[in-house]
C-alpha cells in the first residue's frame, strides 16, 4: 500500500479551499436571512375567520424548515379594527400590523310574526338584528299608519361598514285590549290625583284606607297619596330582602345554596313562601319607600334579573295582573285585612306603582282596578 505524503503547500491549499467553501455558505445563509421579510405592510382578515399564526402567513424568503408556529395568545383580538403583534423570527424581532374588518351583512330574524295593535309600538319588538358592529334598520312599513290585517314587511339593515341585508316576510296585525277595565274617565285631561279621586268617590272608599305610589320610569313623573303613612307591609318586604341576597350573591359573599340561620322569632305570619328564609321585626312600609325600591330595581334591573324573573311569574290574573295585560313584574302581600302590591308594568314606556290598602271589603279588587286606571291615564300621556 502507497503512502502519500502532503506537502505544506497542498494541506494550506485544501484549508484555504475549505475556508472558501465556509465563507460562501455563509454568505449565501446571510443573503438569504436578509431577504425574509413581511409580505405586506397590513394584513386584512375578516373577524368570522380564524388569523393564522404560521410565519409562512407573514413572511416571504424563508426556507421550508425555518417556518413557525407563533403563540396563539398574540392573535387573540375580538375588536374590529387594526392591531399590533410583535413576533421575533430568526432572531430579529418583527411588528405585524393586522387589521380585523367586518365583511359579513347583519342577521335578521323575525321573532314573531304577530304586530299587536295597542300594545307593540315599535317593529323592534318582533325583528331581532345581530350584526358585530352598529346597525341602521329601516323598515317599509310605518307602525302608526296600521290597521288590523295582512302585511308584508321589509327590513333593511346596514352596519357601519356598509353591508347590507334585507328580508322580507309576512305578518299578522292584531288589535289587542290590553285593560280590560275602563270606568271611562277622561284620561287625557285630569291629572292622576283627580282620576283616583274620583274612583274612590265612586266606590265610596275612604283615602285614607290606602296608599298609592306611581312613577313613570322614563319621565320620572311621580304621584303619591299617603305615601308617609306607615302600613303593615305583609310579603312586599320580600322584596328588598330578596334584592339583597341577589346583591350578595353578586359579590360572591352568598351562595344561591347557601344555608341562613333561622330562629323563631324571624317568623312573621302571612300568605304566600319566599325562595329565601327570612328575618323582620317591624313589618311595617311605606308607599314611598316601596315604590322607590321598585324604581330602583328598575335601574338596576340587569343586576336584579333572578329577582325580576320570579317577580314576573307571581299570581298571574291577580292583583296588578287582573285587568292589565302587559308583562308585570310585582310582589304582592296579605295579611288579616291589609291587601298590598308593588310592582312595575311594562308598557312601551314602563312605569312603576304601588298601592297598600287596609280594612276595604275587597282589596284586591281596589288594587287590580286603580292599577287599570293607572294604566289608562299613563298610556294616554305616553
Amino acid at each position: 500500500m502507497k503512502k502519500y505524503r502532503l506537502s505544506a503547500s497542498h494541506v494550506l491549499l485544501a484549508s484555504a479551499s475549505l475556508i472558501v467553501v465556509m465563507i460562501v455558505c455563509l454568505g449565501i445563509y446571510q443573503y438569504c436571512r436578509a431577504h425574509v421579510a413581511l409580505k405586506q405592510q397590513i394584513f386584512t382578515i375578516s373577524y368570522k375567520e380564524e388569523i393564522p399564526t404560521s410565519s409562512a402567513y407573514y413572511f416571504e424568503g424563508q426556507a421550508e424548515e425555518e417556518n413557525t408556529e407563533f403563540e396563539e395568545s398574540l392573535f387573540q383580538f375580538s375588536k374590529i379594527g387594526k392591531h399590533r403583534v410583535t413576533v421575533s423570527f430568526l432572531g430579529k424581532d418583527y411588528e405585524i400590523v393586522i387589521e380585523l374588518v367586518d365583511d359579513v351583512k347583519p342577521r335578521i330574524q323575525f321573532i314573531s310574526h304577530t304586530f299587536l295593535l295597542g300594545s307593540m309600538r315599535s317593529f323592534d319588538e318582533i325583528v331581532e338584528v345581530i350584526d358585530k358592529s352598529a346597525v341602521e334598520v329601516s323598515y317599509s312599513l310605518e307602525e302608526e299608519s296600521l290597521k288590523e290585517g295582512t302585511y308584508t314587511l321589509s327590513v333593511t339593515a346596514v352596519d357601519a361598514y356598509g353591508n347590507q341585508r334585507k328580508k322580507s316576510e309576512e305578518i299578522q296585525v292584531v288589535a289587542v285590549e290590553m285593560i280590560t277595565f275602563d270606568p271611562g274617565y277622561d284620561y287625557q285631561n285630569l291629572s292622576l290625583e283627580k282620576l283616583v279621586d274620583r274612583y274612590l268617590s265612586d266606590q265610596q272608599i275612604d283615602a285614607g284606607n290606602l296608599a298609592i305610589g306611581y312613577v313613570n320610569l322614563s319621565t320620572g313623573e311621580t304621584y303619591y297619596q299617603n305615601e308617609t303613612v306607615w302600613f303593615t307591609a305583609a310579603s312586599t318586604y320580600k322584596l328588598p330582602l330578596n334584592m339583597l341576597y341577589e346583591e350578595m350573591i353578586n359579590d360572591k359573599t352568598l351562595q344561591e345554596d347557601s344555608t341562613l340561620r333561622y330562629c323563631t322569632n324571624c317568623y312573621e305570619e302571612g300568605g304566600g313562601t319566599t325562595d329565601y328564609y327570612y328575618s323582620v321585626y317591624h313589618n311595617e312600609t311605606t308607599a314611598r319607600y316601596l315604590l322607590d325600591t321598585a324604581a330602583y330595581l328598575y335601574a338596576h334591573r340587569k343586576e336584579y334579573a333572578i329577582v325580576i324573573e320570579h317577580l314576573k311569574n307571581a299570581m298571574p290574573q291577580q292583583y296588578l295582573k287582573t285587568y292589565v295585560e302587559y308583562p308585570i313584574a310585582q310582589k304582592y302581600g296579605l295579611l288579616d285585612s291589609y291587601r298590598n302590591v308593588v310592582g312595575i308594568v311594562y308598557t312601551p314606556t314602563p312605569y312603576a306603582t304601588v298601592i297598600l290598602t287596609h280594612g276595604l271589603a275587597d282589596g284586591e279588587k281596589t288594587i287590580a282596578e286603580l292599577n287599570a286606571v293607572i294604566a289608562h291615564y299613563h298610556l294616554a300621556r305616553s
